[in-house]
């Protein structure tokens, strides 16, 4: 099985990528969306997040995601203290989901922080979604309904793509159609299955 860390910044098409991948039959695990509902369903995750950020972590048992977010877009330490808890469940949680996967020859982890959370060593080949800047904004603001200023203290949370460089295998850059997008995409799984031959 060929393990392979697909990432990028905040509005560069990643998910638009994986949807590729899933669409011509690949798994991919989607490391935000199972991150949020471990932070939702994992009973001593959700202790351990009471106890560092408050009651006001969660309303009824679910995560109050709007005060979670609030603190930890302005507060670097509170990004740290929050990864240092919720990656190790999401690591266990990934290798759970391989077993279920095992008869894939290749299979695609999403993360938006797949560097900076050491995930990619875990990797044999990773892949960065790339895209100008204003194409980003561009996008962030049609689909969230957030503003500009919000979006940029977003985009400068992230690692940048320049520094992720040095750990990636393959670049895909998304700055045209979803056409050209879908030809990027099957250009890279053909030089992974010959690079792994």
């Amino acid at each position: 099985m060929i393990k392979v860390g697909l990432t990028g910044g905040i509005g560069s098409g990643k998910s638009t990528v994986a949807k590729i991948f899933l669409e011509l039959g690949f798994p991919v695990y989607n490391s935000d969306k199972r991150a949020k509902w471990l932070m939702s369903n994992d009973s001593i995750l959700k202790n351990n997040i009471a106890s560092i950020f408050g009651e006001s972590s969660y309303i009824n048992g679910v995560l109050n995601t709007n005060f979670i977010s609030n603190i930890v877009f302005s507060n670097p330490d509170k990004i740290v203290q929050l990864n240092s808890l919720v990656h190790p469940s999401v690591s266990k949680d990934f290798d759970k989901w391989l077993k279920l996967n095992i008869s894939h020859s290749i299979v695609f982890k999403e993360s938006a922080i797949l560097i900076e959370s050491g995930a990619y060593l875990k990797m044999n080949k990773i892949i960065l979604v790339e895209s100008r800047n204003d194409l980003k904004i561009e996008r962030i603001l049609k689909r969230d309904s957030t503003d500009f200023d919000s979006v940029k203290k977003r985009m400068d949370s992230q690692s940048s793509d320049t520094k992720n460089k040095k750990y990636v295998d393959y670049i895909i850059e998304n700055n045209e159609t979803l056409e050209s997008l879908h030809t990027k995409v099957n250009l890279v799984i053909q030089q992974i299955k010959k690079d792994s031959e």
